[in-house]
């Protein structure tokens, strides 16, 4: 005689142990491993996240210490050309000739394109030798706010006499001005360095 026996669908108590001990194994570890990764709350272990995290950043503020102290360095040599060329004899005699009044009547014709020429090429050459750090390099009448001579293609002839540098530059106690004025349209600033 058979009999028809349904399948036998239950767990057995060694199906359910190794299920329950492999559960409780895979939720223990997860929960150790998230512990340590993002720490215990309420307590000072703040897990290696944090750590992580607090090292990007003490590296982040080192490395902007460091980039501001070149930048500051930069702006100081900058400041050491501008100062140097403004005491350069030869050039502030060339300025001065260029720039004297012509009623005066102390110029000579030619001395004057002379001067104007000299000044061009010491320009060139000043630009060129710092390997283009100077995007302009231009020279002001105090007067009239025209720009005389200038490495900036175009420019010269223009009016200057209504920028901030150079309506700062005309205070009388005021020897060197150096500013930046931001360009929103670029999103870049430019660095201007003013020598009277």
């Amino acid at each position: 005689i058979m009999k028809n026996n349904p399948p036998n669908t239950r767990w057995t108590l060694r199906r359910g142990m190794l299920l329950a001990f492999g559960l409780t194994f895979g939720l223990v570890f997860t929960v150790s491993e998230a512990l340590l990764l993002f720490g215990v709350p309420l307590t000072a272990f703040k897990g290696l996240w944090a750590e992580q995290e607090q090292g990007a950043m003490a590296n982040l503020d080192a490395m902007a210490d460091a980039r501001k102290k070149e930048l500051e360095h930069w702006i100081e040599e900058r400041r050491a050309d501008v100062m140097v060329q403004g005491e350069n004899p030869s050039l502030r005699k060339d300025v001065l000739t260029l720039v004297r009044s012509p009623s005066a009547g102390t110029a000579r014709p030619g001395e004057a394109g002379a001067a104007e020429e000299r000044l061009r090429h010491h320009f060139g050459n000043i630009q060129q030798g710092f390997y283009d750090e100077y995007d302009a390099i231009e020279l002001i009448d105090a007067r009239t706010g025209t720009i005389l001579i200038s490495t900036l293609h175009g420019a010269e002839g223009r009016d200057a006499s209504q920028e901030a540098y150079f309506k700062k530059a005309r205070n009388p106690t005021v020897e060197e001005v150096v500013m930046m004025e931001p360009d929103e349209d670029k999103g870049t600033a430019t660095l201007v360095f003013c020598r009277t």
